[in-house]
């Protein structure tokens, strides 16, 4: 029964690769940091910052494409969230990362997904998030569009802020 399933599998494979069907499997990223929420707590609680802003995406003609109803995050800087943002993005301070690019953690921490601040970009394209603590964070992004039928393009984008000391911090996201 194993030997069939495995062979079912592969079969599967070879023909999805012949058709031109595969889709890229994703890459596991070794995390040397466990998740630790006595790091994020405080990041999470009320504070005296607001960070607002904008997200955008020059497209190759010259139209400009924004985060407009897309889901923007706010996620503490920690030792844990550095490491993914690093995976991710290539570094800690500001990157996009492109459509299909598709990573797998190992240790995943579903609590990690919980312990972000979330709002939505409004029609054009700006967020806010008030009563932010003091600390560094990353915010986050996705600006996408699709270029003739069915060819997504454009990703996801990320940016490093630090507020402090009742600070209205204004971020824009751009590549």
């Amino acid at each position: 029964m194993k030997i069939r399933l495995v062979y079912s599998a592969l079969l599967a494979t070879v023909l999805a690769l012949i058709s031109g069907c595969a889709t890229p499997q994703p890459r596991v990223v070794y995390l040397a940091n466990n998740y630790n929420y006595s790091e994020t707590k405080p990041l999470l609680e009320k504070g005296p910052n607001t960070i607002k802003g904008s997200a955008l995406w020059r497209q190759q003609g010259g139209g400009v494409v924004t985060c407009a109803g897309n889901p923007v995050a706010l996620v503490p800087k920690t030792a844990y969230s550095s490491e993914r943002f690093i995976a991710i993005y290539g570094n800690d301070m500001a990157g996009t990362s492109a459509i299909g690019n598709k990573l797998l953690f190992s240790p995943e921490n579903l609590e990690y997904q919980q312990h972000m601040l979330k709002t939505q970009c409004d029609a054009q394209g700006y967020f806010t998030f008030e009563n932010v603590a003091n600390g560094d964070f990353f915010v986050m992004t996705s600006v996408v569009w699709s270029a003739g039928t069915h060819n997504p393009q454009g990703g996801a984008i990320m940016k490093t802020v630090s507020v402090r000391g009742g600070e209205v911090k204004n971020v824009i996201l751009a590549p």
